[in-house]
């Protein structure tokens, strides 16, 4: 019963983005939880890269912490080929469950590719912003960086394909060409929806009128 009671229980956390601003062990604890599903919410908040906020929620979605086999946990393993050489030791990953027997080394040495990102446990990851570009059209590369890590790596890369800086202004726009572009790139990635179409009606407002009697 107790076995099939863990099997049956689900996490939910919810945490602001300063929480492992003093203390990076959390994200190895948040790591460890193999969380499915990660919303990020004010995902604006992690437009820039070199924040702190932007590099511990990246290494949450992304990192390898799941068997490709059986979802269950890794661990890494060392394994000695070469002594006393530069390639004396290799790290690999190879699955904690018994039953499930999963080992890189294994595959890797019988030419055995896995599909890109099979190790995370991370496999829906949602941003939700109001205002997913705030000042520059590069502010998306964080948010793109973690739903499809795989085309979006580098943020020098994006400019150069998507942007141009304006020759008057000096900031970063879009090229001509360059949203098209990036519109077929975010095709099944993207939805946008204004008060309408989401079905939100605001109340009608009530104009309140105050009088003020100021001294001298």
């Amino acid at each position: 019963g107790i076995g099939l009671l863990a099997f049956l229980t689900s996490y939910v956390v919810v945490i602001n983005y300063s929480a492992w601003r003093k203390d990076n062990s959390l994200i190895d604890s948040l790591i460890n939880m193999r969380f499915d599903t990660i919303i990020l919410d004010e995902a604006h908040t992690l437009k820039e890269t070199t924040t702190n906020a932007y590099r511990g929620v990246s290494k949450i979605v992304l990192a390898d912490n799941s068997c490709p086999e059986c979802r269950g946990p890794v661990e890494q393993i060392s394994l000695r080929y070469q002594p006393d050489s530069y390639l004396e030791h290799k790290q690999y990953f190879a699955c904690k469950n018994n039953s499930c027997g999963w080992d890189q080394n294994r595959d890797a040495r019988s030419c055995v590719r896995k599909p890109y990102g099979a190790m995370r446990s991370a496999v829906n990851v949602f941003p939700l912003t109001g205002t997913a570009i705030l000042n520059k059209p590069t502010d998306l590369f964080a948010l793109l960086s973690l739903i499809d890590p795989e085309h979006f790596v580098r943020k020098y890369e994006f400019e150069r394909d998507y942007c141009e800086r304006d020759y008057y202004t000096g900031k970063v726009i879009f090229k001509r060409g360059g949203l098209n572009s990036l519109v077929t790139r975010l095709s099944g990635k993207w939805l946008a929806r204004d008060r309408q179409s989401a079905g939100v009606v605001l109340p009608k407002q009530d104009i309140i009128q105050h009088m003020l009697v100021l001294d001298e």
